[in-house]
């Protein structure tokens, strides 16, 4: 036990895992903060469109403004990988959430489009600090029958977010809102102070006795030391196969490999960052992006009879609801199997929606009073993209990197992420409104992409559930 534990105060001979809970929460908070920033865009940009508004913004304008988001993402990993690895996970959340809190203090403060636009991608910059280590922390503080529950747990509450933004912006406004965002931002970062640093970060810099302290407050028990003689397994094992393994002991020079050389030369690694990679570009090339940020043009231009706000607060609820039924799914059924699943729905969804605007598009036909087929197959779509596309492969981004890898892999796919959803954004807007060609072809893009991301994935991608970090780590490199 470490001696800097307050024997009695967390822990007990049972054990208990309150703290984990209360870490749960603290970053369920911050997915809430997350899911508005993300769907600030579709109502915020009907006030700012309005006749009466004081702000004037162009087509262009307008698409730079949705993806700007995505810039900051795009820009903020480099940064997270060169100091994240050297302070500690829970540091490193920290100080992401601090340009969170400063984007919504400058949209509070915004008179024009320009300061708009640098707020949103500050906004995208701690995202994309943020997908650098929340991933890594709690896949390392967390109990792994915890580990599947919590990141569907924070997809939820991203997705409760989203809903908040999308259907009280119409009515707080953009200001109102912002300052919501500001105070929510603002108790995170307080109450989040109190929580323990990662025990893999402590082991990994030698200090034994604070990651035996901080396990102790983690799991409520005082006696921990099989779980650290695992974390210290999982850290000399990184990522390498036992023959692997036993070559590094021999070798002194392999033990100066850095994150980089590791990433791309040991096996099981390069199989992990291959799986990620293809999950951030069907993620992103799925189409959710273009919904949620262009949902008010889709709806209007389907014909629906529904008011669009009515539209688009109901797209938010089919989204938390596809989260809570992941909560009820993910930890028995897989995660390979509920990913196959969803994104063969979700890409079957988005062939019916792209049909039907090629008919209404292309080929002049009345489809309007066919609205319905199409308005009732994009809330399947989102219910299995949030599947497919979100809450799956958070999941298995936070379990399939090695220790020693994982900063770096996290930053690599919150980087790729951002260039992603920055192409899908501009490119939508591009095809739909400079080209003129419709909402058809973006859907058909979307439908033919997420197919070819799920080839190479039948292949590479491991069970996780229910798997500790070694075991995944050796189906990786068999």
């Amino acid at each position: 036990m470490g001696k800097d534990s307050e024997k009695g105060k967390y822990a007990s001979p049972e054990g208990s895992h309150i703290w984990e809970y209360i870490i749960c929460a603290f970053i369920a908070t911050l997915a809430f903060v997350f899911g508005q920033m993300m769907g600030w865009n579709a109502p915020s940009v009907v006030e700012l469109r309005a006749r009466n508004s004081t702000f004037q913004m162009t087509d262009e304008q307008e698409s730079t403004l949705g993806a700007s988001v995505a810039i900051g993402q795009s820009i903020a990993p480099p940064f997270g990988i060169f100091i994240f690895g050297s302070i500690g996970s829970k540091t490193g959340i920290l100080i992401s959430a601090i340009p969170l809190a400063v984007s919504w203090m400058v949209i509070l403060l915004a008179k024009n489009i320009t300061v708009l636009i640098v707020a949103r991608i500050m906004s995208g910059f701690g995202v994309g600090l943020s997908m650098c280590v929340v991933p890594m922390y709690t896949g390392e503080v967390l109990s792994k029958h915890l580990r599947g529950t919590q990141g569907t747990i924070t997809i939820v509450m991203y997705n409760v977010g989203m809903l908040f933004i999308l259907a009280t912006g119409p009515h707080f406004g953009i200001q109102i809102s912002a300052l919501i965002g500001l105070i929510l931002t603002i108790a995170f970062l307080v109450s989040f102070w109190f929580a323990p640093e990662s025990p893999y970060f402590l082991v990994k810099v030698g200090k034994i006795e604070a990651a035996e302290a901080a396990l102790e407050k983690l799991r409520g028990k005082t006696d921990v030391t099989d779980e650290i003689a695992l974390i210290k397994a999982t850290i000399e094992h990184k990522g390498k196969t036992l023959r692997e393994t036993n070559v590094r002991e021999k070798s002194v020079s392999s033990k100066k490999l850095n994150a980089f050389r590791q990433l791309f030369t040991i096996r099981g690694n390069i199989k992990a960052f291959g799986i990620s990679m293809t999950l951030s570009i069907m993620a992103h090339f799925s189409g959710i992006s273009g919904l949620i940020n262009y949902c008010n043009y889709i709806f209007t231009d389907m014909g629906s009879k529904m008011d669009v706000k009515n539209s688009v607060t109901l797209f938010g609820v089919i989204q938390v609801i596809s989260g809570i039924v992941t909560i009820a799914i993910v930890n028995r059924i897989g995660r390979r199997p509920i990913l196959f699943i969803s994104a063969a729905i979700s890409s079957f969804s988005l062939l019916v929606i792209a049909g039907y605007f090629f008919l209404l598009d292309h080929m002049g036909l009345d489809m309007k009073p066919y609205y319905i087929i199409p308005f009732g197959t994009v809330f399947i779509y989102v219910m299995a993209v949030n599947v497919s596309a979100i809450t799956v492969p958070g999941i298995i981004i936070s379990e399939i990197f090695a220790t020693d890898v994982k900063s770096l892999a996290s930053c690599l796919y919150a980087m790729l992420g951002g260039m992603m959803a920055f192409i899908s954004l501009k490119a939508y807007m591009f095809i739909y409104k400079t080209l003129d060609l419709g909402q058809s072809v973006p859907f058909f893009i979307y439908a033919l992409m997420t197919i070819i991301c799920l080839i190479p994935l039948v292949r590479l991608l491991p069970e996780t559930r229910g798997k500790t970090f070694l075991e995944i780590q050796k189906k990786l490199n068999a």
